[in-house]
């Protein structure tokens, strides 16, 4: 575990973090960290937790991000990323927490999300997001959390939202 939480860290993150292969948490939020977001970190196999939030990150979510299997908190949260959120976030079958709020995300919420059986928390608010509510949305039986506020989404409410058990 590296919980560098919550100081006055600035400049970017060391690509060497890589190299700890066997690393389960990686908690950089709130600092002053900048730059993009290392692929690199895709290389970390056991990470089951990524916290970057509350930082100065530029540029779009890696690819690579999703392929880290383990993955069951990815929080990019409150920095300055944009793009969009890649359909391959649905290989990441274990995530409990989505937290990718406050940012400059566009494009639309994927069908794929549905396939995310055991997310918990949903936080895209904040964004650019377009689109309609994946009817998808009703597979969440685990979800308690679905924060989609201040965004650009039109259509109507799924009515598979209401068979939600959390």
């Amino acid at each position: 575990t590296i919980s560098l939480d919550e100081n006055n860290l600035n400049g970017t993150v060391p690509t060497e973090i890589s190299h700890l292969s066997h690393l389960k948490w990686l908690r950089l939020s709130f600092n002053n960290l900048k730059g993009q977001i290392p692929v690199e970190l895709s290389h970390i196999k056991s990470l089951t937790d990524l916290d970057l939030g509350g930082n100065q990150f530029t540029g779009t979510i890696p690819e690579e991000i999703y392929n880290i299997s383990t993955l069951q908190v990815l929080a990019l949260h409150e920095n300055k990323l944009h793009g969009t959120i890649s359909s391959r976030i649905g290989m990441l079958v274990n995530l409990e927490f989505i937290i990718l709020y406050n940012n400059a995300l566009s494009g639309t919420i994927t069908e794929i999300v549905g396939s995310l059986h055991k997310l918990r928390y949903l936080q895209l608010h904040f964004n650019e997001i377009s689109g309609s509510l994946p009817s998808s949305i009703d597979n969440l039986s685990s979800l308690m959390e679905l924060a989609l506020f201040s965004n650009r989404l039109s259509g109507s409410i799924p009515s598979g939202i209401g068979q939600l058990k959390k």
